[in-house]
């Protein structure tokens, strides 16, 4: 079969429309969509990669804490016993006439750890006192001890005298 010249330059543009329209729908349509989920995904993805950086930089902060926490519980004497460190502090410096109450009290947290809190009631107490002589010198004790709660009252009978209430806390 013979084609002529009209019909040959009508096959060669069929043949050339279909082979742009193969080369688009197969290969620049496709590439076009994925250039333009890219361009979506990327700053999303970025924002989270920041946000992982920033949340891993805060967990290896409070890992090292942790560890240094329990290494802090690790190298306390095993016979301390916060009552007793306490009263001995309130005793050197003079404390223990403002002292109405010290109650202990003992909270297993878990198989490794237990809680031992204890709660002073001071009455008629400067606080310079309060502060310099009892809290300041809490950082001396050879176990790790945090101030759990701290409530401060004037006295309405004394003036410049308050009454407070300390809730000291120590893992062991």
């Amino acid at each position: 079969m013979r084609l002529t010249h009209r019909e040959k330059h009508l096959s060669f543009t069929a043949a050339a429309f279909i082979a742009a329209w193969v080369v688009y729908a197969f290969l620049i349509s496709p590439t076009l969509a994925r250039i333009k989920t890219l361009q979506r995904i990327i700053p999303e993805n970025t924002a989270a990669l920041r946000s992982l950086k920033t949340t891993s930089g805060e967990y290896l902060a409070l890992r090292e804490r942790f560890n240094t926490v329990q290494r802090r519980i690790a190298e306390q004497p095993e016979d301390f016993n916060l009552l007793a460190f306490l009263e001995k502090l309130t005793e050197q410096h003079k404390l223990a006439d403002h002292v109405l109450s010290m109650k202990q009290q003992s909270q297993q947290l878990d198989e490794l750890y237990k809680e031992s809190i204890v709660i002073i009631e001071l009455q008629d107490i400067t606080f310079e006192r309060l502060v310099i002589d009892l809290l300041a010198r809490l950082d001396s004790a050879p176990a790790p001890l945090r101030i759990k709660t701290l409530y401060i009252a004037k006295n309405p009978s004394s003036n410049g005298l308050i009454n407070a209430t300390i809730q000291i806390s120590n893992l062991g």
